[in-house]
Protein backbone atom coordinates (compact mmCIF):
# COMPACT_ATOMS: atom_id res chain seq x y z
CA UNK A 1 0.00 0.00 0.00
CA UNK A 2 1.97 3.05 -1.18
CA UNK A 3 0.56 5.63 0.65
CA UNK A 4 2.94 8.47 2.27
CA UNK A 5 0.80 9.67 5.24
CA UNK A 6 0.01 6.46 7.06
CA UNK A 7 -1.49 8.30 10.18
CA UNK A 8 -3.83 10.16 8.17
CA UNK A 9 -4.60 7.71 6.05
CA UNK A 10 -5.67 5.15 8.81
CA UNK A 11 -7.27 8.19 10.96
CA UNK A 12 -9.86 8.91 7.68
CA UNK A 13 -10.22 5.15 7.64
CA UNK A 14 -11.44 4.41 11.23
CA UNK A 15 -13.14 7.57 11.53
CA UNK A 16 -15.54 6.03 8.17
CA UNK A 17 -15.61 2.69 9.17
CA UNK A 18 -16.75 3.62 12.82
CA UNK A 19 -19.42 6.32 11.06
CA UNK A 20 -20.37 3.56 8.79
CA UNK A 21 -21.62 1.27 11.89
CA UNK A 22 -22.91 3.58 13.60
CA UNK A 23 -25.53 4.85 10.40
CA UNK A 24 -26.25 1.06 9.60
CA UNK A 25 -27.08 0.70 12.85
CA UNK A 26 -29.66 3.21 12.51
CA UNK A 27 -30.74 1.54 9.39
CA UNK A 28 -31.84 -1.31 11.42
CA UNK A 29 -33.95 0.20 13.55
CA UNK A 30 -35.79 1.99 11.09
CA UNK A 31 -35.91 -0.87 9.07
CA UNK A 32 -37.00 -2.73 12.12
CA UNK A 33 -40.20 -1.07 12.63
CA UNK A 34 -41.16 -1.19 8.76
CA UNK A 35 -40.38 -4.64 8.72
CA UNK A 36 -43.17 -4.91 11.70
CA UNK A 37 -45.60 -3.03 9.66
CA UNK A 38 -45.08 -5.67 6.40
CA UNK A 39 -42.25 -3.33 4.40
CA UNK A 40 -39.02 -4.56 4.96
CA UNK A 41 -36.35 -2.26 4.10
CA UNK A 42 -34.15 -4.59 2.75
CA UNK A 43 -34.84 -8.28 1.18
CA UNK A 44 -34.11 -10.89 3.12
CA UNK A 45 -32.37 -13.34 0.27
CA UNK A 46 -30.65 -10.37 -1.26
CA UNK A 47 -28.76 -9.17 1.87
CA UNK A 48 -27.65 -12.84 2.37
CA UNK A 49 -26.73 -13.76 -1.11
CA UNK A 50 -24.68 -10.39 -1.61
CA UNK A 51 -23.61 -8.69 1.81
CA UNK A 52 -20.00 -10.05 1.57
CA UNK A 53 -19.58 -8.55 -1.54
CA UNK A 54 -21.16 -5.17 -0.47
CA UNK A 55 -18.98 -5.43 2.33
CA UNK A 56 -15.89 -5.64 0.43
CA UNK A 57 -17.20 -2.69 -1.65
CA UNK A 58 -17.44 -0.77 1.17
CA UNK A 59 -13.75 -1.10 2.53
CA UNK A 60 -12.74 -0.68 -0.87
CA UNK A 61 -14.45 2.94 -0.81
CA UNK A 62 -13.28 3.83 2.27
CA UNK A 63 -9.68 2.47 1.27
CA UNK A 64 -10.32 5.15 -1.62
CA UNK A 65 -11.21 7.91 0.02
CA UNK A 66 -9.07 7.48 2.77
CA UNK A 67 -5.95 7.38 -0.01
CA UNK A 68 -7.42 10.41 -1.29
CA UNK A 69 -7.45 11.80 1.61
CA UNK A 70 -3.84 10.95 2.84
CA UNK A 71 -2.29 11.80 -0.95
CA UNK A 72 -4.07 15.53 -1.16
CA UNK A 73 -6.68 14.81 -3.69
CA UNK A 74 -9.02 16.67 -1.71
CA UNK A 75 -8.50 17.70 2.53
CA UNK A 76 -9.24 16.11 5.22
CA UNK A 77 -12.30 18.99 5.97
CA UNK A 78 -14.54 16.90 3.31
CA UNK A 79 -15.41 14.74 6.43
CA UNK A 80 -17.61 16.45 8.47
CA UNK A 81 -16.93 16.81 12.37
CA UNK A 82 -18.61 14.28 14.65
CA UNK A 83 -21.17 15.79 17.42
CA UNK A 84 -22.96 13.18 19.04
CA UNK A 85 -25.61 16.06 20.35
CA UNK A 86 -26.55 16.89 16.83
CA UNK A 87 -26.45 13.15 15.63
CA UNK A 88 -28.64 12.46 18.16
CA UNK A 89 -30.81 15.23 17.47
CA UNK A 90 -31.03 14.28 14.06
CA UNK A 91 -31.67 10.64 13.72
CA UNK A 92 -34.49 11.61 16.27
CA UNK A 93 -36.22 13.85 13.95
CA UNK A 94 -35.85 11.01 11.67
CA UNK A 95 -37.24 8.52 13.87
CA UNK A 96 -40.34 10.63 14.49
CA UNK A 97 -41.27 11.39 11.37
CA UNK A 98 -40.78 7.55 10.41
CA UNK A 99 -44.53 6.35 10.93
CA UNK A 100 -45.26 8.95 8.11
CA UNK A 101 -42.88 7.28 5.69
CA UNK A 102 -44.38 3.89 6.84
CA UNK A 103 -47.84 5.22 6.28
CA UNK A 104 -47.17 6.51 3.10
CA UNK A 105 -45.39 3.05 1.92
CA UNK A 106 -48.32 1.40 3.05
CA UNK A 107 -51.06 3.01 1.32
CA UNK A 108 -48.36 3.71 -2.42
CA UNK A 109 -49.05 6.72 -1.69
CA UNK A 110 -46.78 8.99 -4.10
CA UNK A 111 -47.87 12.14 -5.50
CA UNK A 112 -48.07 15.34 -3.77
CA UNK A 113 -51.22 17.74 -4.46
CA UNK A 114 -51.78 20.85 -5.29
CA UNK A 115 -48.10 21.50 -6.63
CA UNK A 116 -48.97 22.61 -9.97
CA UNK A 117 -45.99 24.83 -10.52
CA UNK A 118 -43.45 22.27 -10.38
CA UNK A 119 -42.57 19.72 -13.51
CA UNK A 120 -45.33 16.92 -12.76
CA UNK A 121 -42.49 13.89 -12.29
CA UNK A 122 -40.68 16.53 -9.61
CA UNK A 123 -44.24 15.89 -7.62
CA UNK A 124 -43.52 13.00 -5.90
CA UNK A 125 -42.65 11.63 -2.53
CA UNK A 126 -39.15 10.20 -3.38
CA UNK A 127 -38.21 7.25 -1.15
CA UNK A 128 -42.14 8.49 0.68
CA UNK A 129 -40.41 11.15 2.20
CA UNK A 130 -42.33 13.60 3.57
CA UNK A 131 -43.30 16.07 1.71
CA UNK A 132 -40.82 14.93 -1.43
CA UNK A 133 -38.42 18.32 -1.93
CA UNK A 134 -41.14 20.77 -1.30
CA UNK A 135 -41.12 21.24 2.37
CA UNK A 136 -38.53 22.98 4.55
CA UNK A 137 -39.23 20.06 6.63
CA UNK A 138 -37.93 17.13 3.88
CA UNK A 139 -35.14 19.67 3.55
CA UNK A 140 -34.14 19.65 7.20
CA UNK A 141 -34.18 15.42 7.16
CA UNK A 142 -33.11 15.14 3.71
CA UNK A 143 -28.61 14.87 4.37
CA UNK A 144 -29.11 12.47 7.61
CA UNK A 145 -31.40 10.52 5.14
CA UNK A 146 -28.77 10.16 2.87
CA UNK A 147 -26.53 8.92 5.26
CA UNK A 148 -28.67 6.06 6.94
CA UNK A 149 -29.84 4.81 3.60
CA UNK A 150 -26.24 4.99 2.37
CA UNK A 151 -24.38 3.31 5.80
CA UNK A 152 -22.46 6.60 6.39
CA UNK A 153 -21.14 6.94 2.62
CA UNK A 154 -22.92 9.51 1.38
CA UNK A 155 -20.78 12.22 1.67
CA UNK A 156 -18.08 9.68 0.68
CA UNK A 157 -19.62 9.32 -2.92
CA UNK A 158 -20.26 12.93 -3.52
CA UNK A 159 -16.50 13.27 -3.10
CA UNK A 160 -16.01 11.40 -6.92
CA UNK A 161 -17.07 14.98 -7.77
CA UNK A 162 -13.48 16.11 -5.90
CA UNK A 163 -11.51 12.72 -7.48
CA UNK A 164 -12.61 13.49 -11.43
CA UNK A 165 -11.59 17.16 -11.07
CA UNK A 166 -8.65 16.55 -9.72
CA UNK A 167 -7.16 14.86 -12.58
CA UNK A 168 -8.60 17.70 -15.21
CA UNK A 169 -8.70 20.99 -13.41
CA UNK A 170 -5.75 22.63 -12.17
CA UNK A 171 -7.07 26.09 -12.32
CA UNK A 172 -7.96 26.82 -8.51
CA UNK A 173 -9.79 29.99 -9.49
CA UNK A 174 -13.12 29.45 -11.89
CA UNK A 175 -16.90 29.72 -12.24
CA UNK A 176 -18.78 26.87 -11.37
CA UNK A 177 -22.81 26.04 -11.44
CA UNK A 178 -24.23 23.08 -9.35
CA UNK A 179 -27.45 22.13 -10.49
CA UNK A 180 -30.14 20.81 -7.97
CA UNK A 181 -28.11 21.57 -5.27
CA UNK A 182 -30.68 20.24 -2.46
CA UNK A 183 -28.65 21.05 0.70
CA UNK A 184 -25.84 22.31 -0.66
CA UNK A 185 -23.20 19.66 0.34
CA UNK A 186 -21.97 19.35 -3.23
CA UNK A 187 -20.72 22.70 -3.48
CA UNK A 188 -19.39 22.59 0.43
CA UNK A 189 -16.92 20.37 -1.39
CA UNK A 190 -15.86 22.14 -3.85
CA UNK A 191 -15.19 25.32 -1.92
CA UNK A 192 -13.23 22.60 0.48
CA UNK A 193 -10.88 22.12 -2.17
CA UNK A 194 -11.17 24.96 -4.44
CA UNK A 195 -11.96 28.02 -2.31
CA UNK A 196 -10.84 30.63 -4.46
CA UNK A 197 -14.11 29.13 -6.90
CA UNK A 198 -17.37 31.40 -7.14
CA UNK A 199 -20.45 29.07 -7.08
CA UNK A 200 -23.89 29.41 -8.37
CA UNK A 201 -25.92 27.20 -5.79
CA UNK A 202 -29.45 26.33 -7.39
CA UNK A 203 -32.41 24.07 -7.14
CA UNK A 204 -35.97 23.58 -8.46
CA UNK A 205 -36.82 23.69 -4.58
CA UNK A 206 -36.83 26.86 -3.00
CA UNK A 207 -37.21 25.32 0.02
CA UNK A 208 -33.89 23.62 -0.87
CA UNK A 209 -32.30 26.47 -1.85
CA UNK A 210 -32.95 28.29 1.22
CA UNK A 211 -31.05 25.32 3.20
CA UNK A 212 -28.35 25.47 1.53
CA UNK A 213 -28.11 29.27 2.42
CA UNK A 214 -27.95 27.54 5.32
CA UNK A 215 -25.22 24.95 5.11
CA UNK A 216 -23.29 27.39 2.85
CA UNK A 217 -23.33 30.44 5.02
CA UNK A 218 -19.46 30.48 6.15
CA UNK A 219 -18.16 31.11 2.27
CA UNK A 220 -18.19 33.56 -0.08
CA UNK A 221 -18.22 34.46 -3.60
CA UNK A 222 -21.57 32.26 -3.97
CA UNK A 223 -24.85 32.78 -5.63
CA UNK A 224 -28.06 31.59 -4.61
CA UNK A 225 -30.55 30.79 -7.76
CA UNK A 226 -33.90 29.08 -8.05
CA UNK A 227 -33.38 27.34 -11.03
CA UNK A 228 -35.38 24.02 -13.06
CA UNK A 229 -32.02 22.13 -14.15
CA UNK A 230 -34.21 21.50 -17.68
CA UNK A 231 -34.39 25.21 -18.27
CA UNK A 232 -31.58 27.30 -16.68
CA UNK A 233 -32.16 30.88 -17.31
CA UNK A 234 -28.27 31.43 -17.59
CA UNK A 235 -26.37 32.53 -20.65
CA UNK A 236 -24.74 29.83 -23.00
CA UNK A 237 -20.72 29.27 -22.79
CA UNK A 238 -20.69 31.75 -19.50
CA UNK A 239 -19.28 28.65 -16.56
CA UNK A 240 -15.70 27.12 -16.37
CA UNK A 241 -17.68 23.70 -14.45
CA UNK A 242 -21.40 22.50 -14.57
CA UNK A 243 -22.29 19.49 -12.32
CA UNK A 244 -24.88 17.73 -10.24
CA UNK A 245 -24.92 15.49 -7.69
CA UNK A 246 -27.80 12.26 -7.40
CA UNK A 247 -30.20 13.98 -9.45
CA UNK A 248 -30.29 11.45 -12.93
CA UNK A 249 -32.20 8.40 -10.67
CA UNK A 250 -35.08 10.77 -10.30
CA UNK A 251 -35.67 11.92 -13.61
CA UNK A 252 -37.57 10.83 -16.83
CA UNK A 253 -34.56 10.06 -19.54
CA UNK A 254 -36.18 12.87 -21.18
CA UNK A 255 -35.68 15.36 -18.88
CA UNK A 256 -32.08 13.49 -18.47
CA UNK A 257 -31.11 14.55 -21.66
CA UNK A 258 -32.90 17.94 -21.45
CA UNK A 259 -29.79 18.49 -18.73
CA UNK A 260 -27.20 17.67 -20.46
CA UNK A 261 -27.96 19.85 -23.52
CA UNK A 262 -28.54 22.43 -20.88
CA UNK A 263 -25.13 21.75 -18.96
CA UNK A 264 -23.40 21.82 -22.57
CA UNK A 265 -24.74 25.06 -23.43
CA UNK A 266 -23.88 27.19 -20.38
CA UNK A 267 -20.19 25.44 -20.39
CA UNK A 268 -17.57 27.31 -21.91
CA UNK A 269 -15.83 25.62 -24.64
CA UNK A 270 -12.75 23.92 -22.63
CA UNK A 271 -14.73 23.72 -19.71
CA UNK A 272 -15.80 20.22 -17.79
CA UNK A 273 -19.13 18.79 -16.95
CA UNK A 274 -19.49 16.05 -14.10
CA UNK A 275 -22.26 14.20 -13.42
CA UNK A 276 -22.27 11.84 -10.20
CA UNK A 277 -25.02 9.79 -9.16
CA UNK A 278 -26.36 5.79 -8.93
CA UNK A 279 -24.09 3.17 -10.27
CA UNK A 280 -25.73 1.30 -13.31
CA UNK A 281 -25.69 -1.66 -14.71
CA UNK A 282 -23.14 -1.43 -17.22
CA UNK A 283 -20.98 -0.40 -14.18
CA UNK A 284 -21.67 -3.17 -11.72
CA UNK A 285 -23.29 -6.03 -13.94
CA UNK A 286 -22.48 -8.27 -10.63
CA UNK A 287 -24.54 -6.10 -8.54
CA UNK A 288 -27.65 -6.28 -11.38
CA UNK A 289 -30.07 -7.94 -8.88
CA UNK A 290 -29.46 -5.47 -6.46
CA UNK A 291 -29.92 -2.60 -8.54
CA UNK A 292 -33.60 -3.80 -9.61
CA UNK A 293 -34.70 -4.20 -6.26
CA UNK A 294 -33.97 -1.00 -5.19
CA UNK A 295 -36.96 0.93 -6.80
CA UNK A 296 -39.32 -2.00 -5.04
CA UNK A 297 -38.42 -0.98 -1.58
CA UNK A 298 -37.89 2.62 -1.80
CA UNK A 299 -40.61 5.29 -4.31
CA UNK A 300 -37.85 5.73 -7.24
CA UNK A 301 -40.13 5.68 -10.78
CA UNK A 302 -37.73 6.31 -12.72
CA UNK A 303 -34.52 4.04 -11.41
CA UNK A 304 -34.92 1.16 -13.28
CA UNK A 305 -35.09 3.54 -16.97
CA UNK A 306 -31.94 4.94 -15.05
CA UNK A 307 -29.77 2.05 -14.53
CA UNK A 308 -30.59 0.72 -18.26
CA UNK A 309 -28.99 3.82 -19.89
CA UNK A 310 -25.28 4.72 -18.93
CA UNK A 311 -24.58 8.54 -17.97
CA UNK A 312 -21.67 8.36 -20.55
CA UNK A 313 -23.27 6.85 -24.00
CA UNK A 314 -26.57 9.48 -23.01
CA UNK A 315 -23.10 12.99 -22.40
CA UNK A 316 -21.24 11.29 -26.01
CA UNK A 317 -25.28 11.05 -27.92
CA UNK A 318 -25.82 14.97 -27.04
CA UNK A 319 -22.33 16.28 -27.92
CA UNK A 320 -20.42 15.67 -25.14
CA UNK A 321 -16.53 14.50 -24.51
CA UNK A 322 -16.52 11.73 -21.61
CA UNK A 323 -12.81 12.28 -20.08
CA UNK A 324 -13.39 9.78 -17.28
CA UNK A 325 -15.30 7.56 -15.17
CA UNK A 326 -14.92 6.66 -12.18
CA UNK A 327 -16.78 3.67 -9.58
CA UNK A 328 -16.97 3.70 -5.86
CA UNK A 329 -19.64 1.62 -4.08
CA UNK A 330 -22.99 2.17 -5.74
CA UNK A 331 -22.34 5.76 -7.15
CA UNK A 332 -20.34 6.50 -9.82
CA UNK A 333 -19.05 9.51 -11.90
CA UNK A 334 -18.72 10.98 -15.44
CA UNK A 335 -16.45 13.69 -15.98
CA UNK A 336 -16.60 15.08 -19.75
CA UNK A 337 -16.33 18.17 -22.19
CA UNK A 338 -18.29 20.02 -25.08
CA UNK A 339 -17.46 18.43 -28.05
CA UNK A 340 -15.34 20.96 -30.35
Amino acid sequence: MEISNIPLYLNTFSKGFLRSRLYTAEFQVLNLISTFNGFPLREKRLAKKYLPKILREVFATYHWHSKNIAEGVYPSSVDEGFSVYDHITNFSKVLLDFPSVVKRRKENDTVINNKSDYPKYFTRNFHFQTDGYLSQKSADLYDTQVEILFGGAGNVMRCLLLSLLDNHIKDRRFHALELASGTGKGTDLLKKKYPYCVVDVSDISDFYVKKSRETLKDYQDLNFLVEDATKVSLKENSKDLVFHIFLFHEMPLDERKQVIKEMLRIMKLGAHGVIVDSSQIVDMPHFQEVLEDFPKKYHEPFYRNYIQHPIEELVSELGGKVLEKQVQLFSKGVIFTKQV
